[in-house]
C-alpha cells in the first residue's frame, strides 16, 4: 500500500496505515509523539498503563530531548511502562547502550518510577539477557495473539534498511514467534536482544523516528511503489494496528 504524505500541519492529522507525516524539524517530531502517547492514554479504558518499546539511535534521543524539556507536563508519564525494542549485549551504563540513552534523555528528566522501567539487561551473558527479558515480557506485558503485546513500538532506520536489531539478511528474525531473539551485527558482531518482526507487527501502533538528508534514499525505497524485501523496515505492517512515520523535511526530500 502506498503511504499517504501529509505536510505539517497539527490540525489536520489523517490517520491512515500507513501515513508519512512531513515535520519541519525534530522539535515537531516530539510534539506529535507526545500527541500519540497522549492519544493511546486516553484510549485506555480500564487497563491502568500503557507499554511503549523504546527505540535506540541519534534521531530518537534528539527527540527523547525535546520532549522532556518541553512536553514533560503534556501527560501523565505515570501511566507509561517502558520496554526496549532492542539493546546491544553492554553494561547500561556504557555509551553504547539504549537504556543509558534513554535514562538521560527521556526517563530520569519525566521522574519516571523505577517499577515502570523493563529494560533488557545487557550486561547479562547474551542468553541470559534473552531469557531475562522473555520472562519480563511473559509476566510483565499482556499478551495478543499469542504475542507479547505494546501499545506503541518506536522505530528508527539505518542507513541499510535495518530497524530494531533486524539487519539485512536475518530471515529467522522477520519469522521468529518467540517474544525476543539474538540478534548479530553483520560488521562488529556484537551481539543483541531485538524484539523480532511479528512482535513489531502485534502492536496497537508502530512509529518510525526518522531525520536526516543521509535517510532520504531510503526513506524513498521503502515508502516507494515497490516492495524491497531486502530491507527490514520495509516489513513493518501492523497486522491488527497502525502504522505512522514521523519525518523532518531533510528524510522526506526524496519522497
Amino acid at each position: 500500500m502506498m503511504a499517504i504524505i501529509v505536510n505539517y500541519n497539527p490540525k489536520n492529522i489523517i490517520m491512515t496505515n500507513p501515513i508519512v507525516q512531513i515535520n519541519p524539524s525534530a522539535r515537531e517530531l516530539a510534539a506529535e509523539l507526545t500527541k500519540i502517547v497522549k492519544r493511546a492514554i486516553s484510549e485506555l479504558g480500564e487497563r491502568e498503563r500503557i507499554t511503549v518499546a523504546l527505540s535506540g539511535g541519534n534521531t530518537p534521543a534528539r527527540i527523547f530531548s525535546y520532549i522532556s524539556l518541553e512536553f514533560q507536563n503534556a501527560l501523565d508519564w505515570s501511566k507509561v511502562h517502558f520496554f526496549w525494542g532492542d539493546e546491544r549485549c553492554v553494561a547500561p551504563n556504557s555509551d553504547q547502550s539504549n537504556y543509558k540513552m534513554a535514562l538521560v534523555s527521556l526517563l530520569k528528566p519525566l521522574n519516571i518510577p523505577r517499577e515502570n522501567i523493563f529494560r533488557i539487561m545487557g550486561e547479562y551473558e547474551p542468553e541470559q539477557a534473552l531469557l531475562h527479558y522473555r520472562q519480563l515480557m511473559l509476566h510483565k506485558m499482556d499478551w495478543v495473539h499469542r504475542l507479547p503485546h505494546f501499545d506503541l513500538v518506536l522505530l528508527g532506520l539505518g542507513d541499510d534498511g535495518h530497524t530494531a536489531s533486524i539487519f539485512p539478511g536475518d530471515t529467522s528474525s522477520l519469522q521468529s514467534k518467540e517474544p525476543c531473539v539474538l540478534t548479530t551485527h553483520p560488521t562488529s558482531k556484537q551481539q543483541r536482544v531485538s524484539i523480532p518482526m511479528p512482535v513489531i507487527n502485534n502492536a496497537s501502533h508502530v512509529v518510525f523516528l526518522v531525520t536526516g538528508v543521509s535517510k532520504a534514499e531510503i526513506v524513498k525505497n521503502i515508502l516507494g511503489p515497490h516492495f524491497h524485501s531486502e530491507y527490514p523496515a520495509a516489513h513493518v505492517k501492523p497486522k491488527h494496528g497502525k502504522l505512522s512515520w514521523l519525518l523532518d523535511e531533510d528524510a522526506a526530500s526524496l519522497l
